[in-house]
């Protein structure tokens, strides 16, 4: 059965298996994007042996911009003015997004994207560890604004190619040194634009979410909304270097996920070479 036909027909007296799962894992997506600011769609990502991404994805696409919009509004007093957005906040990175994206859409289309995804999945697991083990020195050079627009810019590509532009601003604040509020108010607001941009490219299309996953939607904001929430409130707790440690277990997370995706390629290309050489005693 699609996710569709299954909250079609849900039953209190007999619950899904399968959707209750998938609402504990958006729920879950929804806390660990409240403490970090980012991941919600890497975390629900773990539903997609559940369910069909083409059903999944809009769904996920959706209340990860929720809990966006509700861990800023819960941290409006910190986020940077909207007057300061182009010297000290997160506009370059948006204008650099901007013009990557169509970039990182094209080598989507024109190379292989398991490929690419092997190589960022890489350097993202490689920064994550060094940065684990030996704490990276501030580079005052990061903060100029020909960073930030390459920045945004790296973020825009490989945003195109693996539905994850933040990994790229997130690991820029990591080496520019600034802190866990100022971190959050450049990510956040660059991630959401990209999402709103993504929702109005996706979701524009006929069909591309149902009216009942479309309801499922705004019922699991009831739950998802006070676990971003909660999220946030222990974000505002914990420490700047107990904070870097949670973003960079997450990065590493992250980066191990796109390794997994760039290995199906691997293994079928060693299928290919075991079918086809003789070297592979099937030739």
């Amino acid at each position: 059965m699609t996710l569709t036909e299954i909250v079609q027909g849900y039953s209190l007296s007999a619950p899904d298996f399968k959707l209750t799962l998938l609402t504990l894992i958006l729920i879950f997506s929804g806390f660990v994007s409240g403490v970090t600011g980012f991941g919600f769609s890497f975390i629900a990502a773990m539903a997609l042996f559940l369910f069909e991404p083409k059903e999944l994805v809009p769904l996920m696409l959706i209340l990860s911009t929720v809990t966006q919009f509700a861990s800023i509004w819960k941290l409006r007093d910190s986020m940077i003015p909207f007057r300061d957005w182009w010297k000290n906040g997160p506009l370059p990175f948006i204008v650099g997004g901007a013009s990557g994206v169509p970039l990182g859409l094209w080598l989507l289309y024109t190379l292989n994207p398991l490929v690419l995804c092997e190589i960022v999945g890489f350097i993202i697991v490689a920064y994550a560890t060094y940065s684990f083990i030996a704490k990276p020195k501030s580079l005052p050079s990061a903060l100029t604004m020909k960073a930030r627009l390459l920045t945004g810019f790296c973020g825009g590509v490989i945003g195109g190619f693996t539905a994850a532009p933040g990994c790229a601003v997130v690991i820029w604040a990591g080496v520019s040194g600034i802190t866990k509020q100022n971190q959050r108010a450049i990510v956040q607001p660059f991630i959401i634009c990209v999402q709103l941009f993504t929702i109005y490219e996706q979701l524009g299309k006929p069909g591309a979410i149902s009216v009942p996953l479309f309801v499922y939607a705004m019922l699991l904001c009831l739950f998802i909304i006070p676990a971003n929430q909660y999220g946030v409130s222990i974000f505002k707790k914990i420490t700047d270097i107990s904070f870097n440690r949670i973003i960079q277990i997450l990065l590493a997370g992250m980066g191990v996920a796109l390794i997994d995706k760039g290995f199906h390629i691997w293994g079928e290309l060693f299928m290919s070479l075991h079918l086809q050489h003789p070297l592979f005693g099937l030739g």
